[in-house]
């Protein structure tokens, strides 16, 4: 029995699951080996804005090279990898391979399992992993830029593009472009866009983003950006000519779309146990980021509402408060080594105790 087990591979996960564990609570972390895929369909949630933003300055950015910046980016990533999974050893938190799955829960405990692709080409997911019995869930998988598909991109007629064109890039497919575009424009107000816009006009490109609903602030210095949707899309032998609603027109090497963040949430089964994701498969929560189960939270930015969760400042004080809660309504007084009281264990699914780890 676990007292917190953390689904996601992101900083966030990593950074909650040591929290957990040097607070004394026995914690697993469920980490999917796709949390750092670059893949023509899409960008693993740990390569959030903030990680490709904080790696892709001063020197790097200077750096000329025919590489794609996907190959320039993994060298970072293993990195990364390595020194995450050093402060999960050295906190003792028991790690599993795969993406999270619940499996059922009752008003004691979570069952949940990790679970692999069979075939990564079909990506067919096979539950293989242990049943871990959990007193609480954290969902901090994080998010992504929806995919773009057959040319056609959210909120852009479909009679202005040409089905031939693979006009607008994934996100994925940008990255792992052989050369860096002159010029580019970005579509989205979100924090990737603005991500995005950032990193390629540090890597030289003509930028400009197209939102909408762009955050009033100072204009940027490194690219432009206009507060505007788009009418069409038309591509011009190898460039894309852009109508933008105002009734301009730009002509640019490469569009990229980055107008839908979706939260990493289809895998995890969650409506087994009465919880329903939003439009964008984000988790809505209250103010300790429970769901609407109260064993299961969510944090970081899979969290729709509220918006102080997408970033949390104290983890310790939240697992805390989260923690001396459901003791309280539990009624189980016993005295937990850093000041937690453990959770009673679950009745059910006794059967399943054998497949659970020993250490």
């Amino acid at each position: 029995m676990y007292d917190c087990t953390i689904a996601g591979g992101t900083a966030l996960a990593v950074e909650v699951a040591t929290t957990a564990a040097r607070l004394g609570l026995r914690t697993a972390l469920i980490e999917p080996a796709s949390a750092w895929e670059i893949s023509s369909e899409s960008v693993g949630a740990q390569w959030s804005p903030e990680f490709l933003e904080m790696i892709t300055q001063n020197e790097f950015a200077a750096a000329t090279s025919s590489q794609t910046l996907a190959r320039r980016l993994l060298p970072f990533g293993r990195r990364e990898q390595e020194r995450q999974q050093t402060l999960l050893r050295e906190a003792r938190v028991d790690c599993f391979p795969g993406a999270a799955k619940v499996v059922g829960a009752d008003g004691a405990s979570i069952a949940v399992m990790p679970m692999s692709a069979a075939n990564p080409s079909v990506k067919q997911p096979v539950v293989d992993g242990p049943l871990l019995m959990t007193h609480l869930l954290i969902v901090a998988t994080g998010s992504m830029v929806a995919p773009v598909r057959h040319g056609v991109s959210p909120q852009v007629p479909h009679e202005s593009l040409n089905s031939k064109s693979s006009l607008p890039f994934s996100l994925g497919e940008l990255f792992l472009a052989r050369s860096t575009p002159k010029s580019m424009v970005v579509l989205g107000s979100n924090r990737w866009a603005q991500a995005v816009a950032k990193i390629y006009s540090r890597l030289g490109s003509d930028v400009l983003l197209l939102g909408r609903r762009l955050p009033e602030r100072q204009k940027s210095t490194e690219w432009q950006e206009f507060r505007a949707g788009i009418r069409g899309l038309r591509p011009r032998g190898d460039y894309c000519e852009v109508e933008i609603c105002s009734g301009e027109r730009v002509l640019v090497q490469t569009v990229v779309s980055c107008q839908t963040e979706v939260g990493v949430t289809a895998d995890l089964d969650l409506g087994k146990v009465g919880i329903e994701s939003d439009e964008c498969g984000k988790l809505w929560c209250d103010a300790m980021g429970r769901t609407w189960h109260p064993q299961i939270l969510a944090m970081g930015s899979v969290v729709g509402f509220p918006e102080e969760l997408q970033q949390p400042r104290n983890i310790r004080q939240l697992l805390e408060e989260v923690y001396l809660l459901k003791e309280s309504r539990t009624g189980n007084s016993s005295s937990h080594p850093a000041g937690i009281s453990r959770m009673k264990s679950p009745k059910w699914l006794s059967a399943s105790k054998a497949s659970l780890p020993t250490n």
